[in-house]
C-alpha cells in the first residue's frame, strides 16, 4: 500500500468525501467510516466470490420468480464452494449466469 498516496488522499480529498475534515480533527473512526462507505461510483475488481455472497444476494421475490430449470442453474452454482470471476467484472457473470432474462409476462 502506498501511505503517502493514501495519506494525500486523505488531506486533499479531491472527492469531497469528507475524509479532510475528519483528518484534520483526528476523527479516526470517522475516517474509518468514510472509508469503508460502498459507493456506486467505485468498483472493486475480485478473482472468485464465495457462494454465501451469492446466496445472501438472493431476493426472496425475484426467486419465486425463477423457472425450475434457473433454480437448479443457481443450486448447482451454489454447492461448488465460490465462483470464479477471472476475466468477467461482476456485472457480466451475473448477466451471463444468474440473472435470468424478463420475460414479457414480467414486470
Amino acid at each position: 500500500m502506498d501511505y503517502v498516496q493514501l495519506k494525500s488522499e486523505f488531506v486533499n480529498d479531491p472527492k469531497g468525501y469528507g475524509y479532510a475534515q475528519a483528518w484534520s480533527s483526528g476523527q479516526d473512526w470517522k475516517l474509518a467510516e468514510l472509508i469503508n462507505q460502498v459507493r456506486d461510483t467505485i468498483k472493486i475488481t475480485r478473482d472468485t466470490v464465495s457462494t454465501y455472497e451469492i446466496f445472501d444476494a438472493i431476493v426472496p421475490d425475484e426467486w419465486d420468480a425463477l423457472t425450475a430449470t434457473e433454480k437448479s442453474r443457481i443450486q448447482l452454482i451454489l454447492s461448488i464452494g465460490q465462483v470464479s470471476l477471472k476475466g468477467e467484472t461482476p456485472e457480466q457473470l451475473s448477466a451471463r449466469h444468474l440473472v435470468p432474462e424478463r420475460r414479457p409476462d414480467q414486470t
